[in-house]
């Protein structure tokens, strides 16, 4: 004998989840004509996509970074592998290596920081965007209208 509850429970939970999609919220159902809440959403936009680009240009610095610390890690291990301690210039070459070894680091640690900051920001910008926009409905010829003469604050 099978078991219907289970089959029934996935039946009830999928109309359930069907109901939620076929019925848009009070909120996705109304058009707003506000200029004011069109600017703000455009603006709103506009901030997250420069922000989206900065963080693409800000991660191939970071990852550049991280490139570079790794790189003079591994050179350092190679270097310490193959030190003549009995040689002075091999001694100070090597103090030399790990100097800029600790340089880059230290320039990675501050690259690593910058770009956590800018992220948390734009993630930050991303959520306020969705909760004030994402779902409503704009009328399009007032967008097109707001749009002509958009001015966004600078962020």
């Amino acid at each position: 004998m099978r078991d219907w509850t289970i089959g029934g429970a996935g039946l009830i939970l999928g109309a359930s989840l069907l109901a939620c999609f076929a019925q848009p919220s009070a909120r996705a159902q109304e058009t707003t004509n506000s200029m004011t809440a069109i600017r703000g959403c455009l603006c709103a936009r506009a901030a997250v996509d420069d922000l989206e680009a900065q963080v693409a240009r800000e991660r191939r610095a970071y990852e550049g970074k991280q490139r570079e610390a790794e790189a003079l890690t591994r050179t350092v291990a190679d270097a310490r592998a193959h030190l003549n301690t009995e040689n002075r210039a091999d001694i100070e070459a090597f103090t030399a290596l790990l100097a800029r070894r600790d340089a880059s680091a230290t320039a990675f640690l501050a690259e690593q920081a910058r770009y956590a900051t800018l992220v948390n920001r734009y993630n930050e910008a991303v959520n306020q965007n969705n909760a004030a926009c994402v779902g409503r409905l704009f009328d399009p010829e007032q967008i097109e209208a707001t749009k002509a003469n958009l001015v966004c604050p600078r962020p």
